[in-house]
Parts: C-alpha cells; sequence; structure tokens
C-alpha cells in the first residue's frame, strides 16, 4: 500500500481508494491535526484507516 501526502496542497492519497474513501481519510487526517496528536499516532490512525478501507476491495 502506498499513501502519499501532500504537504504543498494538504492531501492525502492512497491507491486503490476512490474519492469517497479518501475522503474519509483526509477527514481523519484533519481530526488528528486539529486534535495536536503526535505524528505516530497520526500515522497510526492514517494506516488503520487506509488498511481497513482497502480490504473492503478485496
Amino acid at each position: 500500500m502506498k499513501i502519499i501526502y501532500d504537504t504543498l496542497s494538504d492531501t492525502i492519497s492512497v491507491d486503490g481508494l476512490n474519492s469517497q474513501e479518501t475522503r474519509i481519510l483526509d477527514d481523519k487526517l484533519a481530526v488528528a491535526f486539529s486534535r495536536n496528536e503526535p505524528i505516530m499516532t497520526v500515522a497510526a490512525t492514517i494506516m488503520a484507516t487506509a488498511q481497513e478501507l482497502s480490504s473492503a476491495h478485496e
């Protein structure tokens, strides 16, 4: 799984996710950032969510 975060446009993308799933992932990222969570927590949240969403395609 490849997760790309573009710091210039503040967007996240994951190969294989549709636009709705990407929006869900982006929302989780925004919440984590707004809570000022440690980067390791943010990364773990994003990885878990991306894996959950991508496993729905299998």
